[in-house]
C-alpha cells in the first residue's frame, strides 16, 4: 500500500540481522516490535531526510560547480538549489493530486530529455505555471502547455534561476538519481499531518521540517552550523499545536459579550454568557456544542478578525498550524465556503510572518501554497496568492522609527501637512499590497505593481529627506526606507514595522514563536551594541529571546496574547532580573509548561510560556503544567512580586515549596547566604 515498503522491510530484515537472525527476538512480540517501530513516522522522516541531504550535497557540490560563470558565491548555490528542490517536491505534490502527468515528472521523462531540466521542467515553471493560458508561447510540449496558472510567486524566475541560460548545465542523472533512489520510493499524501494523526507518508508539514533542517546545516559564508549562527530550532508539531490552542482559547476569552443579557441571565431569560469551558472544547475538538451555536455568529466574527504574527517563522510551522486550525474552526461555524476559500481568507486577513534568513520566508510561502493546494479541485485549480507581503524578510527587532515621526507630528513638532501627505502616501502603499495579493494577476501585471510600490517608496524617501533637512527626523529612517525591497529577498530588510510591512495599524492579537536562543556576546559587536541601546532590558548578558519577548510587547494590541517556547534560562539568574521585572509588569503570566530536554535538537531545557499584554493584578496565579500539559502547580503571582529579584520557580514540587515556605516565615530560621 505505502510506497515506504521496502524502506520498512528494510528496516525489520536489519533488526534480524543486528547479533544474528532471530537472535533479538525471544518471543514474537519482539518481531511485532520491530515491524511497528519501522512504521514510526519519525523514522521515515529522518530517512527521507537524510536522502534529501545527499541529493541537496550532489546538487551543490557536485552539479552547480561545472556551470560556468554563474553561481559562484556559495550562498547563490544554496539558494538555488533549495528553491529547485522545493519547486521539484512542490510539483510531485501536484501530481499526486493528479494535476501533472507521470510522463512530465518522472525518472523515465527525465531518461527520455536530452536535457531535461531545460528542454522540460523549466519550461514547466516558468513559462506554464507562472504564465496565463493567453499569454504562453506557442512552441511548448504538447505535455504542459495546457496545465493550469499557478502563479503565486513560487515559479516566478528569481536572479539565481538563471532563466534560459544554458551555462547552467543540471545532468539529467541528477533527476533521474532523485527520482529513483528518493520521490519514487516513497507515499506523497496531500493531507496535511496534525499532533493526533500521522499517515505514514511525505505530507507538507514533514516539508517543512526537512528544508528548516537542510537551512541550519551550515552557513556558506562562516562554514558555522547556521543552526548555532541563528539558534532557532525547528519545533515539533505538538508543540506547535498546542501553543496554536491555547493562544486561540486565550483570544477568544477575551471576546466581548453582550453585556446587558450576561448580566439579565438567570434571572431573566438572556442568553447565557459563553464558558470559558465551551471555548475549550470548542478549539481542542472543533465541535460544534449547543452553548458555540448560540454564539457562532459573534466567535465567527472574533475569527475573523485575529491578527497573527510569527516574528522568526522559519519554515512557517505556527503560521500553518494557525492556517489549519482557524479555517477548521470556521468551516464549522459556516460550512458554507470552501476549504480553499476559508485558507485563502485567512491568509489574506490573518497570518503574517517575518524571519531574517531570505530562504526561510520562501519555505513559509511555500507551505502556505501547498496548504491551498490540498484543498483545491483537480479540475478547477485557481491562481495562487502572491505573499511578498505575508512573509517578509527581515529584522524583527529593529523597529522603522515610523511611531516616532508619527508622534513628533501628533506633538506639533512636523507641521499637519507633512502628516497628511505622508498619511496619503501610505494610504496608497497599503492598496499596492491588497492588489498584489490577487491571484489572478499575470507576470506584467505584477511587474507594474512593482514599479508602482518602488515609485511611491521613493516619494516618501524623498519626503523624509525634507524632514532631515530641517532635523525633524533621523537619516536612519530614510536609510531604511530606501533598504526594503519586499520583491527581492536575497538581503533582508535592516527592519520590520507592522504598519509599513503589513498594513496593521493596532498591533497583533497573537504574537507566537519559537525565537532565537543565542546569547548576546556571540553576536556581531555592532549589532549587538544596537540591541542594547535600543532595549532596557539588558544587564551583564541575555539572549536574543528575551529581545524577541521586548519587541513583542511593542507589536501586541493591548490584552494582545503572546505565546513564546524560550528555554528555562530566565527564572532565576541575576543576568535576566530586568527581563523578569519587565516581564511581570507588562504581562499577566497565564500558563508556564516545563519541557524536558530533548524536546528537540536544543541543548537548553525549554518552556512554553503564555502571556497576556495588561497591567497584572496581584491576586492573580500562574498555572503551571508538565511536559503531558497537565496541571502541576499554581503559582501565587504577589509571591514573585514580593521577591526583590522577581524569580521563579515552576519545577519544585508543591509539598516541597510549601516546606521551604514555611522554615523561611519562622523566626529562628537561619538562611545559608548569612552565615
Amino acid at each position: 500500500w505505502f510506497k515506504t515498503y521496502d524502506y520498512i522491510l528494510s528496516e525489520v530484515e536489519r533488526k534480524f540481522n543486528t547479533g544474528g537472525l532471530f537472535q533479538q527476538f525471544k518471543e514474537p512480540s519482539g518481531l511485532w516490535k520491530a515491524v511497528w517501530e519501522a512504521f514510526e513516522i519519525s523514522i521515515v522522516n529522518k530517512k527521507f531526510y537524510a536522502e534529501i541531504k545527499a541529493v541537496f550535497d550532489a546538487l551543490t557540490k557536485e552539479e552547480l560547480p561545472k556551470c560556468k560563470g554563474i553561481l559562484t558565491n556559495e550562498q547563490d548555490k544554496v539558494q538555488f538549489a533549495i528553491r529547485l528542490i522545493g519547486r521539484i517536491i512542490f510539483c510531485w505534490f501536484l501530481k499526486r493530486k493528479g494535476i501533472i502527468a507521470n510522463d512530465v515528472l518522472s525518472s523515465k521523462s527525465a531518461e527520455a530529455q536530452q536535457n531535461y531540466y531545460h528542454d522540460l521542467l523549466e519550461l514547466l515553471f516558468f513559462d506554464v505555471f507562472n504564465t496565463p493560458l493567453s499569454e504562453r508561447r506557442k512552441d511548448l510540449p504538447d505535455s504542459i502547455k495546457n496545465y493550469p496558472f499557478l502563479n503565486g510567486g513560487l515559479f516566478e524566475p528569481q536572479q539565481q534561476d538563471h532563466k534560459g541560460n544554458w551555462a547552467l548545465n543540471i545532468s539529467n542523472d541528477w533527476f533521474i538519481n532523485f527520482f529513483t533512489t528518493t520521490l519514487e520510493r516513497y507515499n506523497f499524501t496531500v493531507d496535511e499531518n496534525s499532533a493526533a494523526s500521522s499517515e505514514i507518508a511525505i505530507d507538507p508539514e514533514m516539508l517543512g521540517r526537512i528544508f528548516e533542517n537542510l537551512l541550519a546545516e551550515h552557513n556558506p559564508e562562516t562554514g558555522e552550523s547556521a543552526r548555532k549562527a541563528t539558534g532557532s530550532y525547528y519545533t515539533p508539531r505538538e508543540i506547535v499545536d498546542f501553543m496554536v490552542e491555547e493562544s486561540l482559547i486565550a483570544y477568544l476569552k477575551t471576546m466581548p459579550v453582550n453585556i446587558d443579557e450576561a448580566v439579565l441571565y438567570p434571572l431573566s431569560k438572556g442568553i447565557k454568557p459563553l464558558s470559558d469551558e465551551a471555548i475549550e472544547n470548542f478549539i481542542h475538538n472543533v465541535e460544534l456544542s449547543e452553548e458555540i451555536k448560540t454564539y457562532s455568529k459573534e466567535l465567527l466574527n472574533h475569527l475573523n478578525a485575529i491578527k497573527v504574527l510569527d516574528p522568526a517563522c522559519g519554515s512557517g510551522a505556527f503560521p500553518i498550524s494557525m492556517l489549519q486550525k482557524l479555517a477548521g474552526l470556521k468551516q464549522q461555524l459556516d460550512p458554507k465556503p470552501t476549504p480553499y476559500d476559508l485558507k485563502l481568507k485567512t491568509i489574506e486577513n490573518s497570518i503574517y510572518g517575518v524571519d531574517i534568513q531570505p530562504m526561510a520566508t520562501e519555505l513559509s510561502r511555500l507551505r502556505c501554497w501547498l496548504s491551498l493546494i490540498v484543498d483545491e479541485d483537480p479540475k478547477d485549480i485557481k491562481p495562487l496568492p502572491n505573499l511578498d507581503f505575508k512573509f517578509v524578510t527581515a529584522n524583527s527587532l529593529i523597529d522603522l522609527g515610523y511611531d516616532e515621526f508619527i508622534h513628533k507630528v501628533e506633538t506639533g513638532k512636523i507641521g499637519s501637512l507633512y502628516l497628511t501627505n505622508f498619511i496619503s502616501k501610505l494610504g496608497t502603499l497599503r492598496d499596492v499590497r491588497q492588489k498584489y495579493f490577487d491571484s489572478t494577476m499575470s507576470q506584467r501585471a505584477k511587474d507594474k505593481l512593482k514599479k508602482e510600490f518602488n515609485a511611491i517608496k521613493d516619494e516618501l524617501f524623498n519626503m523624509s529627506l525634507d524632514l532631515i533637512t530641517q532635523r525633524l527626523l533621523d537619516a536612519e529612517f530614510a536609510t531604511k526606507i530606501t533598504k526594503w525591497n519586499p520583491f527581492d529577498d536575497s538581503i533582508p530588510a535592516p527592519f520590520f514595522n507592522k504598519e509599513w510591512m503589513f498594513g496593521v495599524e493596532n498591533g497583533f492579537d497573537v504574537v507566537i514563536a519559537n525565537p532565537p536562543y543565542v546569547n548576546i556576546v556571540n553576536i556581531p559587536k555592532l549589532e549587538r551594541e544596537n540591541y542594547q541601546a535600543k532595549y532596557t532590558i539588558t544587564k551583564n548578558k541575555v539572549d536574543l529571546y528575551a529581545y524577541f519577548i521586548e519587541r513583542s510587547e511593542q507589536l501586541l494590541k493591548s490584552e494582545g496574547h503572546l505565546a513564546y517556547i524560550i528555554p528555562q534560562t530566565w527564572k532565576a539568574t541575576d543576568s535576566f532580573s530586568k527581563f523578569r521585572k519587565f516581564l511581570f509588569s507588562k504581562f499577566i503570566v497565564r500558563q508556564i509548561v516545563n519541557l524536558q530536554f530533548g524536546t528537540f535538537d536544543a541543548i537548553v531545557k525549554p518552556l512554553i510560556i503564555i502571556l497576556c499584554k495588561d497591567v497584572p493584578e496581584d491576586n492573580y496565579h500562574i498555572r503551571v503544567l508538565n511536559a503531558n500539559f497537565e496541571l502541576v502547580d499554581r503559582i501565587d503571582f504577589a509571591e514573585i512580586k514580593s521577591s526583590t529579584d522577581y524569580s521563579i520557580d515552576t519545577e519544585s514540587p508543591v509539598e516541597y515549596k510549601k516546606i521551604i515556605s514555611k522554615m523561611a516565615n519562622r523566626s529562628n530560621c537561619v538562611r545559608l547566604q548569612s552565615v
